[in-house]
């Protein structure tokens, strides 16, 4: 019988924790004034676009629950700035938030570089950071003004070998994005998979947009591995159960 095992939140849940986290610590002490900004440094448009959206929504959805229980000095305001998935952007979006609107917090990004870029600003600016992503650069050392709401690819990357080892499995392939978030769990996966006693006979990436992944699944059976594990988000993963449906694979397959 085949496990699937998904590590992480979808990105509406992170996104009501990260809203969560901070209009409740609002709702105690806010600053008095008739509006408390709250900028949203989001992907809406580039590879992140669909993340990003979801995260608004489900950030919108959540500021009206909040202000109808009513937060102490004013209601929240919402302010998206899109980041386009790009680092640049990310960072100039954050300082915007704070210096032209006067942001008290900023929350996102959803991509893994641009993650990274607003967590600098954040830090230049003295302004909260809630980032839905969780970039190990970010999170260690720890900072003062960076927090996620995101799973950090080494924790779960620990959870899969940890099973993996827990079943006697000790032959798996991998499967990543070649952007940032893949990058990191195929880089997770290589460096901790020795001290788990598995190895990884295929480490590959895939490029956005690239749905055929049979050729990969065919390599890493014929190779006999035990386990496969694809570390992207969004359509990829779907792409890939029906690629093993289809070859009517039973070797276990494990998703971030």
């Amino acid at each position: 019988m085949s496990v699937v095992i998904k590590n992480g939140w979808r990105m509406k849940w992170m996104a009501s924790l990260a809203a969560f986290c901070f209009f409740s610590a609002w709702a105690v002490e806010a600053a008095p004034a008739d509006r408390i900004v709250v900028g949203l440094a989001l992907d809406l448009s580039g590879p992140g676009a669909a993340a990003g959206r979801e995260a608004r929504n489900a950030l919108l959805l959540e500021m009206g629950r909040i202000n109808r229980r009513g937060v102490a000095g004013g209601r929240i305001f919402l302010l998206t700035l899109d980041t386009k998935g790009r680092p640049g952007a990310a960072a100039t979006a954050v300082r915007s938030l704070v210096r032209k609107h006067k942001a008290v917090a900023v929350i996102g990004p959803v991509e893994y570089y641009a993650a990274i870029a607003a967590a600098k600003a954040a830090q230049e600016e003295r302004v909260p950071l809630f980032s839905l992503a969780a970039p190990e650069e970010i999170l260690v050392p720890a900072r003062r003004w960076v927090f996620s709401t995101a799973i950090p690819a080494g924790l779960s990357v620990r959870a899969i070998l940890g099973h993996l080892k827990s079943r006697g499995i000790k032959r798996a392939a991998m499967l990543g994005s070649s952007l940032g978030y893949g990058t990191e769990g195929r880089e997770q996966i290589t460096a901790l998979a020795p001290d788990f006693g598995v190895s990884i006979l295929l480490n590959e990436s895939f490029r956005p947009g690239e749905h055929n992944f049979l050729p990969f699944l065919k390599r890493a059976s014929l190779r006999g591995v035990g386990a496969f594990v694809h570390w992207a988000r969004g359509g990829s993963r779907l792409d890939l159960v029906r690629a093993r449906a289809a070859l009517n694979l039973e070797i276990p397959l494990y998703l971030s």
